[in-house]
Parts: C-alpha cells; sequence; structure tokens
C-alpha cells in the first residue's frame, strides 16, 4: 500500500532523477542462462544503488518508476523557468 499509516522514516528524495537516468548505461545482451535474445536493459553492476533491489544484482522496477517520475518533475520546472523567460 502506498498510504502513509503503512511508513515511516518518511523524507523527500533529494538526488536528481535526471542525473540518475542519465547515468544508466542502456545495453542490448543475451542471457546466457536461457534463449533470450538481444534484450534491452542495464548492467546492475554498473548502476546506481537507487533504481536496485536490495540485493544490488536486479532493477527494481518500483523504485525505476518513481526515479522516473522525478525526472520528469524536474524536466517540467525546467520548462516552466524557460516558458517564464519569453
Amino acid at each position: 500500500s502506498s498510504l502513509k499509516k503503512f511508513k515511516t522514516n518518511i523524507k523527500p528524495f533529494n538526488k536528481s532523477g535526471i542525473e540518475l537516468i542519465n547515468s544508466l548505461d542502456i545495453v542490448t545482451f543475451d542471457r546466457n542462462d536461457s534463449n533470450i535474445k538481444n534484450k534491452i536493459g542495464i548492467i546492475a553492476d554498473d548502476s546506481p544503488s537507487e533504481i536496485l533491489n536490495e540485493d544490488h544484482d536486479a532493477v527494481d522496477l518500483y523504485k525505476t518508476v518513481f526515479v522516473l517520475t522525478k525526472a520528469v518533475q524536474e524536466l517540467n520546472a525546467k520548462i516552466k523557468e524557460l516558458e517564464k523567460q519569453k
């Protein structure tokens, strides 16, 4: 649940979503442990912990969605600032 009553230690996330997203190396790859070929993604070893699971061996999609949301908020603020300058 996303309700406040289920959470403690609530603090703002102050890192830049844009910087975190820009730091990602998007790659193509084939899986060694299956027949999956030509996937697009990232390598956990080379990625910021803010988007990884607790073991740091896979992407945490829930975290990633909100880092992306933060990046959109930052971009929206920049657009609004540019629009004021017109």
